[in-house]
């Protein structure tokens, strides 16, 4: 039955590495989630056991003052507010919401963002425990309903037990912004030739972005694009940032870089709007290079220790989804990306966010969600060979 609106939404997010004023992905996306359900009409709180923001970066605006919480102080805080649902993002020490959700009556709904366990051990070269998949999959088991990313993982987690009635997938969002400057028409290999062919990057510099990997396909790039000169115009940072600047000049490649660091939004969005194409790199997969996978660790001993082979590819990269919103051609690394027909066109938070509403029931139709695509579920998902166990 449809709730009456206007909902009180509480916005869960429990993992400390997640500071809502920061600018990476996460929280480009939990700020996303907030201002959607607040457009939708929704009355909404934040809590979360971030850390504040390292000293000297840069720091966005979040739609709503955050509240820090502890687990002891978090029951008191949702018994006070009185929220008809508890929307939380799920982190690498579990789920914080479940029982406080529970003791005011209101659904509670765990978005996930990648396979947390998987994650921990390919990326950061934590201990791979099949015990961490079994705590995990308990949480979603008990969550009303499981908003993922990418249709990959839902149906990894479909493959791992999760009733497919509860997997609701929602791929990111991108901010809505009057007379977006990036929406262009690109000019083409064949344009100006007095000025260069403008690659953008924006996001971290982490190792499973594929930069790396992709250098060989800039060099293939610039030869495209001539007789203009490739330029790569870098926005962000990350651990990976002057090893990969560095193997770019040392390859002496036929391109200039650009590095221009973090930027807000609308920085990023006015630049954007000069490119030529966007910069969408895919790492090799599996990930036999990550830095939890090594000769002593090879990814087979992962496996082995999961009890199951290592999950398909399964990121909805924001750099991607703003890219498409701007109507940018995508470059991949070796290739063009092309716009399909399978590919839905990006959905900005406010929509997002009305799709979560009617696949948890709140709304009665997908009104609000103006690209007229109803929420992909997970009823119908088949399970490919790479989710089932060893």
């Amino acid at each position: 039955m449809p709730a009456t609106l206007p909902l009180r939404v509480a916005v869960l997010c429990g993992d400390r590495g997640i500071c809502p004023e920061a600018i990476g992905g996460a929280a480009v996306h939990l700020r996303g989630m907030v201002s959607g359900f607040q457009t939708q009409g929704s009355e909404v709180a934040l809590w979360t056991s971030s850390l504040p923001p390292v000293s000297g970066t840069a720091r966005h605006s979040v739609p709503l003052q955050p509240l820090r919480f502890s687990q002891k102080e978090l029951a008191p805080y949702l018994k006070a507010f009185r929220p008809q649902l508890v929307y939380e993002r799920l982190g690498p020490g579990g789920p914080v919401g479940e029982r406080a959700a529970r003791a005011v009556g209101a659904a509670w709904a765990l978005e996930v963002n990648a396979p947390l366990a998987w994650e921990e051990a390919l990326f950061r070269g934590r201990r791979a425990r099949r015990r961490s998949l079994v705590a995990e999959g308990r949480a979603l088991s008990a969550a009303d309903k499981v908003i993922v990313v990418s249709a990959s993982l839902a149906e990894y987690l479909i493959g791992r037990g999760v009733d497919s009635g509860r997997v609701l997938c929602v791929p990111n969002g991108y901010t809505a912004q009057p007379g977006r400057p990036d929406q262009i028409v690109a000019s083409g290999p064949e344009g100006d030739s007095s000025r260069p062919y403008v690659l953008g990057y924006a996001g971290t510099f982490k190792p499973w972005q594929g930069m790396m990997e992709s250098i060989e396909g800039l060099l293939q790039l610039a030869g495209r694009v001539l007789p203009r000169r490739l330029q790569l115009e870098l926005w962000g940072d990350g651990p990976d940032r002057e090893e990969f600047v560095s193997r770019v000049a040392s390859a002496a490649l036929p391109l200039d870089v650009c590095w221009r660091g973090w930027g807000t939004e609308s920085e990023v969005a006015l630049a954007r709007g000069s490119w030529d194409a966007a910069w969408i790199p895919l790492a090799a997969w599996p990930p036999t290079h990550a830095a939890g996978v090594s000769r002593l660790r090879p990814l087979r001993v992962l496996e082995r220790a999961f009890g199951e082979r290592v999950p398909e590819r399964w990121f909805c990269p924001l750099k991607e989804v703003e890219a498409r919103a701007a109507g940018l051609p995508l470059w991949c690394g070796t290739d063009w990306l092309e716009s399909e027909s399978h590919v839905l066109r990006p959905r900005t938070w406010h929509e997002v966010a009305g799709v979560v509403l009617v696949g948890l029931g709140f709304t009665s139709s997908d009104a609000s969600c103006d690209n007229g695509d109803l929420p992909w579920t997970g009823a119908n998902a088949s399970v490919s060979e790479s989710h089932r166990p060893l």
